[in-house]
């Protein structure tokens, strides 16, 4: 296909795409003619791919490099691409390193091995959870790690279910988009799907329903 048949494919302008090829995101195509190249489905699958990491998950260029650079290194194994395209996609707040800082991630290893989960000791995303208890604590509420405990057997759930879809993926390259793709367009739905069952909970128990959604009529 042309390049501007790729953008309607997927759409994603033609300025955008070239933007991309330029920044080696997205392989150029074949040289078809003077000023002119060919692009496939392996194209166009590319292109939906870092649409959905800018669009959904409003990712940096920088940041959609590195998740692809993972992708296609196949070098890497599998299980170190999946912890580096974890790092690429993390979003680590600066704690500073204040004893309170260093108590706090501590507090977070320590439940993590009691749990008994292998995380590696530069897992960003404990500090992440070391940060969430400092701003609980700064908000007068004594929490701890271990009350974490709900969201962790909620998103071992969770990972049960995304790591086992790797069982299906065709090759590496497919096995770590899969996961990424999952991590970021599914964490958008658990969002909105937390969001829809705390308002389905507060009607029933604090206030009345609302209509539903649609004029459907409401079930249970």
């Amino acid at each position: 296909m042309r390049i501007s048949e790729l953008s309607r494919a997927s759409g994603v302008s033609v300025a955008t795409i070239k933007y991309w090829i330029r920044e080696g995101l997205v392989p150029p195509g074949a040289t078809s003619a003077p000023n002119q190249a060919a692009y496939d489905d392996a194209h166009l699958h590319r292109v939906r791919l870092i649409r959905a990491l800018r669009e959904v998950a409003d990712l940096p260029i920088a940041t959609v490099a590195d998740v692809l650079a993972v992708v296609d290194d196949e070098g890497v194994p599998l299980h170190d691409a999946l912890g580096r395209a974890h790092r690429a996609l993390a979003d680590v707040p600066d704690i500073g390193d204040s004893p309170t800082a260093e108590q706090a991630i501590d507090e977070v290893d320590t439940w993590l091995h009691t749990m008994g989960w292998q995380v590696s000791a530069d897992a960003p995303d404990r500090i992440v959870l070391a940060h969430a208890l400092l701003v609980m604590r700064e908000m007068g509420r004594e929490e701890s790690a271990v009350d974490f405990q709900p969201w962790a057997e909620a998103a071992m759930r969770l990972a049960e279910h995304e790591v086992g879809t790797i069982e299906g993926a065709e090759g590496r390259a497919d096995a770590v988009e899969r996961m990424v793709v999952g991590t970021v367009v599914h964490g958008q739905v658990l969002g909105a799907l937390r969001r829809l069952a705390q308002e389905h909970l507060s009607a029933q128990r604090i206030g009345d329903p609302p209509p539903p959604p649609g004029g459907a009529p409401p079930t249970g």
